[in-house]
């Protein structure tokens, strides 16, 4: 893995694009860990590393660096562990985690609401029924408040006479 990807890319600052699925790089089983410095890299907007083997490791801690990141694939790695909480882009469209061992997975991000986030879905690391279920609870909740909202204020211009609809 040294020899695949020198850590002097730390140094790099304008890479945008870093990809090891292509035709020379896809599948070949990397073993070792995933260097850190690729998450060092503060313009990478697109990180490909899927169908590769990092024997078991863990995503580093530096991982949480990537504020421009607007896709990123980890997926059939074996990876395991927990994925770092991560300051992730609001632009970012793809997450792709799936085909691992990872844990903590419902705490690591906020999200914005167009990502396509793929998670192994009978992990242990993937999100509970009783999270998924306090999720809804709270949209309905959330709902039910905006509704209230709305008819206080019919009411409120109904009582003053004039017609709000």
């Amino acid at each position: 893995m040294q020899d695949l990807v020198p850590e002097s890319y730390s140094v790099c600052r304008s890479i945008s694009f870093y990809s090891f699925l292509n035709s020379h790089m896809n599948n070949i089983l990397i073993n070792g860990q995933i260097l850190p410095e690729l998450f060092t890299l503060p313009n990478l907007m697109h990180l490909q590393l899927d169908y590769n083997t990092f024997g078991r490791t863990t995503i580093p801690d530096s991982y949480s660096n990537m504020s421009k990141l607007l896709k990123q694939d980890l997926s059939s790695n074996h990876l395991d562990g927990i994925i770092p909480p991560n300051k992730l882009s609001p632009n970012i469209t793809t997450i792709d985690f799936d085909s691992n061992q990872l844990s903590n997975i419902s705490g690591s991000f906020d999200l914005p609401l167009s990502v396509t986030l793929r998670f192994p879905a009978s992990r242990k690391g993937s999100i509970s029924k009783g999270a998924l279920i306090g999720i809804i609870l709270g949209g309905i909740a959330a709902a039910v408040t905006l509704l209230a909202i709305v008819s206080l204020v019919i009411v409120k211009a109904n009582l003053r006479g004039s017609h709000v609809l």
